[in-house]
């Protein structure tokens, strides 16, 4: 269901208009279809039934979709949420019928299954005509349309492999020396593999809080040996995240 207010503005991305638009109703012409425009970073046309679109019960009034375009060069999983409005150019007023989705405050989403939105009752053809609200002079008739787009998204399949790193090679041990005397705030072991992952550094995991300074240098608890720690890492299960082809 569409709401109408006016504006003086014209749309920003693309008008049509027709000529001799009578002729068409004769002609028992079925549907328009617009060139392509761009907007919003995307390719889109629109496709007008003069007569409406009787297959989706919209005899008797005009029917206005946009279809967007050129999806083939998008992303498996795309998504595209887009704000959308239709005009219709007032002769008379100098200004445009702008016509907004009500119930969906005008917003809608295109993807794979959903590539074509709009009203199969736009306006119906007696309100049209009448020639007090200006939409037809001289048999011609200015269409428009914008589209904003909101949010895009594009899906991305993951496989997650879960394994157990092979025997022998699922530790690593970090030896320090003269830990006693290190003032670095941060410390690194050298890089090191287990099975045929290798550690990177921008993905962490730790304790923020794995043991207490004043632990770790009682000599009763055994830790130190010489001024020296050894630190040591046993890797039980692991998971490999990759693209899914």
């Amino acid at each position: 269901m569409s709401s109408i207010s006016k504006r003086k503005n014209e749309p920003s991305h693309y008008m049509l208009k027709i000529e001799s638009f009578s002729l068409l109703s004769e002609a028992a012409t079925i549907k328009i279809e617009s060139d392509v425009f761009y907007a919003s970073g995307h390719k889109w046309k629109l496709d007008l039934y003069p007569n409406g679109n009787r297959e989706e019960k919209g005899g008797n009034h005009i029917s206005l979709y946009v279809i967007i375009c050129d999806t083939e060069t998008l992303p498996k999983g795309w998504e595209v949420f887009v704000d959308v409005n239709f005009f219709i150019y007032d002769h008379i007023h100098h200004n445009y019928a702008t016509f907004q989705d009500i119930e969906n405050g005008n917003r809608t989403r295109f993807n794979e299954k959903k590539m074509k939105w709009g009203f199969h009752k736009l306006i119906s053809l007696d309100s049209f005509k009448k020639t007090g609200n200006g939409y037809l002079e001289n048999d011609s008739c200015v269409f428009g349309a914008e589209v904003f787009a909101v949010t895009e998204y594009a899906q991305k399949d993951r496989c997650l492999s879960i394994t157990k790193p092979p025997p022998f090679i699922n530790t690593h041990t970090w030896t320090i020396d003269n830990f006693s005397d290190v003032t670095e705030t941060v410390m690194e072991s050298k890089t090191f593999k287990v099975g045929k992952v290798e550690c990177d550094s921008t993905l962490t995991w730790g304790y923020r809080r794995f043991m207490l300074r004043s632990e770790l240098n009682d000599p009763a608890k055994g830790f130190l040996l010489n001024g020296s720690l050894i630190l040591e890492a046993e890797f039980s299960l692991m998971g490999i995240l990759r693209n899914f082809i």
